[in-house]
């Protein structure tokens, strides 16, 4: 729910193309899996390499990858059948079974800062098909090809984009070496945060997909609750224009609720033409915000997002729960729900954008409603929106590895299993054995990652087919653990260690 957060602009604009030049594979492909959804078009964008994409996110990539652009239906807000588009980014490796992972991104300035029109969103879902998941992620409704208004926030048209998209990508039959499992990983940033859990809870009361593990990060999913206060209230918050978006969501989704008040009903006047004028694309997001706090210091002295509705209105929305602006935040939700599979909740206790209130108040809800398989930690307490997502994707790639399954065609073994570590639990020395070194390539390597994604160790292992190795991890708290195994060709296996009391 960032507006370019300067952070991650610097450390991914490098990567971005502004304009995406399509090169290789072209394919029109027209089958489907039901009535909403159908592959239309997919065309090859470029190649990651690994050193590429270890660059981008400063941590070693396990696999090159390949990212297609899809174009495909998907139904929008009012259930009518849309073209929609999105990226598809598949580990290259030979032979090879992945899961697959839906990546949903995070706010966007315009329709075509998006992944298939080559934001650094793009690098972002290419980086987590390095760590061996074929990963999706969907531009959204209203954005890139699809046409009309963008419904902000709103959990189903997020997670009908992504759940599409997968049905799409797996109608794919014309790549070699595409080959995907059973399993099903959903994770997303900021607004995209809001998206995973919109999609996680529709595909839980339903049999289209079945889900693996899910980490939103840093998501709004409490917005008439946790986001109302923390932006309507009389501490300055600098991101006007999300409140812009969501009013103009709210007025377009949800009309029965607002048969008798429009934008101008509910803004003041300077304010209700700004949120106009992006409303016809004339200024994208980053300008409308730049505009709304110029004019609320210039008027007000503070930047207090309040100020810029009609005061009568303030009032209403502020007491009376039966608002039809209430009423339509309590429809984007989607914090009030019972999951049955394992959710972890990753997020940063300083976010300036989006309260961790969010996910500590989604997790005493879920547990109220007797979830037992759902988390919520914080990954960087000092951390702001911006700088919240690289530990947050360091955490989630260490919770969806203890689940995470990969395996060689006509087998459901993992691949190459060839590394056994030993006691485990252990307590002092953990030991690496060679039993059967029929590994392709050299340079086997051990790296241990604690539960919030930090390395900690690394090993080599030795050639000799008999030797044994260990780690002294006397020193590390008792908890689990996860031990990377890979090879000069890329990931060999996930292995989780408990670590016992001494």
């Amino acid at each position: 729910m960032e507006i370019r957060y300067q952070e991650q602009k610097k450390l991914f604009r490098g990567y971005q193309s502004k304009k995406v030049f399509f090169t290789g594979l072209v394919l029109l492909i027209f089958s489907g899996f039901g009535l909403s959804q159908e592959l239309i078009l997919m065309e090859k964008i470029r190649t990651f390499t690994k050193s590429e994409l270890s660059s981008i996110f400063f941590i070693e990539a396990l696999y090159n990858v390949d990212v297609y652009r899809i174009h495909y239906t998907t139904t929008n807000t009012f259930a009518q059948k849309d073209t929609a588009s999105g990226v598809f980014c598949l580990p290259v490796k030979a032979n090879t079974v992945f899961p697959i992972l839906i990546y949903d991104h995070g706010t966007v300035s315009d329709r075509y800062d998006v992944p298939s029109f080559g934001s650094y969103e793009q690098s972002i879902s290419a980086v987590f098909a390095s760590f061996g998941f074929i990963t999706v992620a969907p531009d959204y409704i209203g954005l890139g090809i699809s046409k009309g208004l963008h419904p902000y926030v709103h959990p189903e048209s997020e997670a009908r984009a992504g759940i599409d998209l997968v049905l799409a990508v797996k109608a794919i039959n014309s790549l070699e070496n595409f080959h995907y499992n059973d399993q099903l990983f959903i994770t997303g940033y900021s607004q995209g945060g809001h998206a995973a859990m919109a999609t996680f809870k529709t595909l839980s009361a339903s049999s289209e997909l079945e889900v693996t593990a899910v980490a939103p990060m840093s998501g709004p999913y409490s917005i008439s609750r946790e986001m109302k206060k923390f932006t309507f209230g009389d501490t300055e918050y600098f991101f006007c224009a999300y409140l812009g978006s969501v009013l103009l969501t709210a007025k377009y989704v949800y009309p029965e609720l607002f048969t008798e008040l429009e934008i101008e009903d509910m803004l003041k006047p300077d304010y209700a033409v700004m949120v106009r004028k992006f409303e016809r694309e004339e200024i994208d997001l980053d300008d409308l915000n730049d505009q709304m706090i110029a004019k609320l210091r210039q008027n007000n002295g503070k930047v207090l997002p309040k100020r810029m509705f009609i005061d009568s209105v303030a009032n209403a929305f502020l007491t009376d729960d039966d608002h039809p602006l209430n009423q339509a935040l309590e429809r984007m939700d989607v914090c009030d729900w019972k999951p049955e599979k394992p959710l972890k909740m990753l997020y940063c206790k300083n976010d300036d954008q989006v309260t961790y209130r969010n996910a500590v108040y989604a997790d005493s809800l879920m547990h109220a409603n007797g979830s037992e398989t759902v988390s919520a930690a914080d990954v960087f307490s000092s951390g702001d929106h911006g700088t919240c997502f690289y530990p947050a994707a360091l955490a989630l790639r260490t919770f969806f590895w203890q689940y995470q399954e990969i395996g060689t065609v006509g087998t459901t073994e993992p691949e190459n299993p060839s590394i056994s570590i030993w006691p485990n639990p252990a307590s002092d020395l953990l030991y690496f054995e060679n039993i059967n070194m029929n590994v392709q390539g050299k340079d086997i390597m051990i790296r241990l990652y604690d539960a919030t994604g930090q390395l900690l160790a690394t090993h080599k292992i030795l050639p000799n087919a008999q030797a044994i190795n260990n780690i002294d991890i006397h020193y590390l708290k008792s908890g689990l653990y996860i031990i990377e195994i890979s090879n000069s060709n890329g990931l060999v296996e996930i292995k989780k260690l408990v670590k016992s009391p001494q």
